[in-house]
């Protein structure tokens, strides 16, 4: 019996430590943990690849495109108006945006 209790308890607490590695991992990067379903499980399967590697471009994505604005938003708030810089990838497409849209 006690072995029973024991499995609810690591079960109940992987999915907080898993849901709560989400929320963090949401709050830093934009998306939840790529490793949530290692946490819940104790392993990754075809499914669990998919996500893994969906987060990883959307992570990307998201640190390139948008990250500078928010950053920016920050700063402005907390008095600091110039302290970034835009990221490599947004610096290069505005720099060559003509050659796309000329006509």
């Amino acid at each position: 019996m006690r072995n029973n209790r024991d499995n609810a308890f690591i079960r109940k607490f992987r999915n907080i430590w898993a849901d709560n590695g989400d929320a963090v991992s949401y709050h830093y990067t934009g998306t939840g943990s790529t490793h949530t379903d290692i946490t819940r499980d104790g392993r990754r399967g075809m499914l669990g690849n998919i996500k893994h590697k969906y987060k990883t471009v959307t992570r990307f994505y998201n640190q390139n495109f948008w990250d500078f604005y928010k950053m920016k938003i920050v700063n402005e708030l907390l008095g600091n108006p110039n302290t970034i810089q835009k990221p490599e990838v947004t610096r290069i497409l505005e720099e060559s945006q003509q050659e796309f849209i000329a006509f």
